[in-house]
C-alpha cells in the first residue's frame, strides 16, 4: 500500500511539473483517450438502438476507428489550445467570485467560445470524413449549419451544471483535466447527435433513390 502511495505521489508530481512547463501539450493529450472512449460508448449505444429497430447493417458491433480519430483529434488540435487560452483570459479579466461569478463566466463561455468550438467540431469532422482532397467549403459549411443549433443546445444543457464546478471549484491549472473527464459524456453526446443526423440523411437518400428507380 505504501508503494502505491509513493507511485501515485510521484505521478502527480510529474503531472504538475509538465502541466506547468507544457500546459497545452499536457492538456491536449490528457483527454484524447477519454474523448475516444466517449465516442466508443456512443457507437456501442447506437448499434444497440439500430439492432432493436432492425436497422443494423451488421449484427455484431465493430468499432469505427476513423470516426473516433475525427472526434479525438479535434479535441487535441482545436479544443485544448483554444480552451486553455480562453480560460486564462477569462480568469484574468473576470474577478468576481462565488456563484455569481461562475454564472457570469458560464454566460461568457456560452456566448463566445461555445459557438466557435461547436462549429469547429462539426466542420472538422465533416472535413476528415470526406477527406481534405474532396471536402469543399460549401459542403462543410452546409453540414455545420444544418446541425449547429441542435448540437449546441444539447451541449449547453449538458455543460451548464458541470461548469458551475469548472468555474466555481476547480483551480485553473486543473480545469482542462476536469473537463476532459466530463468530456467522456460530452463526446458521446456529440457523436450520438452527429450520428442521428447521418441516419436521418441516409433514410432520405434511400427514399429518394427508391422513388427515382420507380
Amino acid at each position: 500500500m505504501q508503494r502505491v502511495r509513493v507511485q501515485l505521489r510521484n505521478f502527480v508530481a510529474r503531472y504538475e511539473h509538465y502541466n506547468t512547463k507544457h500546459p497545452i501539450m499536457v492538456r491536449g493529450t490528457a483527454g484524447i483517450g477519454l474523448f475516444a472512449f466517449g465516442d466508443l460508448l456512443a457507437q456501442k449505444l447506437e448499434h444497440h438502438r439500430k439492432v432493436d429497430r432492425g436497422k443494423a447493417l451488421e449484427p455484431v458491433w465493430t468499432w469505427d476507428s476513423d470516426r473516433a480519430f475525427r472526434t479525438s483529434s479535434w479535441r487535441a488540435v482545436m479544443w485544448a489550445p483554444a480552451a486553455t487560452v480562453f480560460w486564462n483570459a477569462l480568469d484574468r479579466n473576470v474577478k468576481i467570485g462565488g456563484f455569481r461569478g461562475s454564472l457570469i463566466k458560464i454566460a461568457i463561455d456560452f456566448c463566445t467560445i461555445g459557438p466557435v468550438i461547436t462549429y469547429s467540431y462539426l466542420s472538422w469532422c465533416k472535413t476528415w470524413e470526406l477527406g481534405p482532397e474532396h471536402a469543399t467549403v460549401s459542403s462543410v459549411v452546409a453540414h455545420a449549419n444544418d446541425r449547429f443549433f441542435t448540437v449546441i443546445s444539447r451541449s449547453y444543457v449538458y455543460w451548464m451544471p458541470l461548469h458551475l464546478i469548472t468555474y466555481g471549484v476547480v483551480p485553473l491549472r486543473h480545469r482542462l483535466v476536469w473537463v476532459s473527464l466530463c468530456s467522456v459524456g460530452f463526446a458521446a453526446l456529440l457523436s450520438f447527435t452527429n450520428s442521428e443526423f447521418d441516419d436521418a440523411q441516409a433514410e432520405i437518400d434511400a427514399g429518394e433513390e427508391a422513388v427515382s428507380e420507380n
